[in-house]
């Protein structure tokens, strides 16, 4: 849920932040999101590096860098973590299984084409 509500709210203000600062509030009624939410996971993003931010009247959201330099995959990963179809693909200590699986090399080759479309 919350990368899906970030994407919406990076793309939104891709869209119409050109030379502005978009307020939250905006964000939030526009694309029908809950603010509380809302702004914990812009917080996020602004941690991340995603979203500038400006505070008071001229305040609001503004992306840090260009939408080209933005991958879906960048705010997926900033608010949900690393992308993984399954834990022990990048972390081998989670299953015991893991060196002699045979099922390993299949799953990371999902994991890598799920990464690549993101």
């Amino acid at each position: 849920m919350r990368s899906r509500y970030g994407l919406r709210a990076m793309l939104y203000v891709a869209a119409h932040g050109a030379g502005r600062m978009v307020p939250l509030s905006e964000i939030a009624t526009c694309e029908g999101l809950p603010a509380p939410f809302l702004e914990r996971i812009a917080g996020d993003l602004r941690r991340s590096g995603l979203l500038r931010t400006r505070r008071g009247v001229t305040g609001g959201y503004a992306l840090a860098r260009s939408p080209r330099r933005i991958s879906a995959a960048d705010v997926v990963i900033a608010l949900d973590g690393p992308l993984s179809v399954l834990t022990c693909i990048h972390d081998q200590a989670t299953c015991e299984r893991a060196d002699g699986c045979r099922s390993r090399e299949a799953w990371s080759r999902v994991d890598r084409a799920v990464a690549t479309a993101l």
